[in-house]
């Protein structure tokens, strides 16, 4: 599939996060302890596609480099997103716990892969430039934006998180795919 197609659907996937942290910062919903609606399990699943999309991208491109090993570690994201959205679906059509379940095991992967890709994409030095920091910069938004809640009290950076995602998957769209073949093929 074409790389530039599955960035677009990383951006769009990037795009749902960020509805729903917006959302979440007008309605207050980590505020009041309110649960998660079924608006919010759609954009969920959209993330999920969107990002398995991006990290398949990632995978086809050979952003980690050109050891067999290391242009596995996309994978370990794409189980975390994949299962992300089909908890997405669960909460829907089966049981809460199912749906509870795979979220959780989502975001040991999520975080996990996109940790491991950040850091071997630095390494390999496939992408260029600003691209090659955007799998490590989603995962730093986490830490950031937890300082910025302690220090405002509120959750007014939490966007930020899911513009980090859009940005992943804009550095997708955007990259150079000939020059990043010919550096795998290499």
């Amino acid at each position: 599939m074409n790389t530039r197609l599955l960035g677009l659907m990383g951006v769009l996937g990037g795009a749902a996060l960020t509805a729903i942290e917006i959302r979440h910062l007008i309605t207050g919903v980590r505020l009041n302890g309110a649960t998660i609606d079924g608006v919010d399990n759609v954009l969920y699943g959209v993330w999920g596609l969107g990002m398995f999309c991006a990290f398949w991208a990632i995978y086809q491109l050979g952003a980690t480099g050109q050891n067999k090993i290391m242009r596995l570690a996309p994978f370990i994201a794409m189980i975390g997103f994949a299962a992300m959205a089909i908890g997405s679906l669960f909460s829907f059509t089966g049981p809460k716990t199912i749906a509870d379940v795979l979220t959780g095991v989502a975001w040991i992967g999520i975080l996990l892969g996109t940790l491991v890709t950040g850091i071997l994409a630095l390494i390999a030095r496939v992408w260029v430039g600003w691209r090659k920091f955007t799998p490590l910069i989603c995962i730093l938004a986490i830490p950031l934006l937890i300082i910025v809640g302690l220090v405002t009290g509120s959750q007014v950076g939490d966007p930020l998180f899911g513009l980090s995602w859009m940005l992943l998957g804009y550095a997708v769209l955007s990259s150079n795919t000939e020059q990043s073949l010919q550096t795998v093929r290499a």
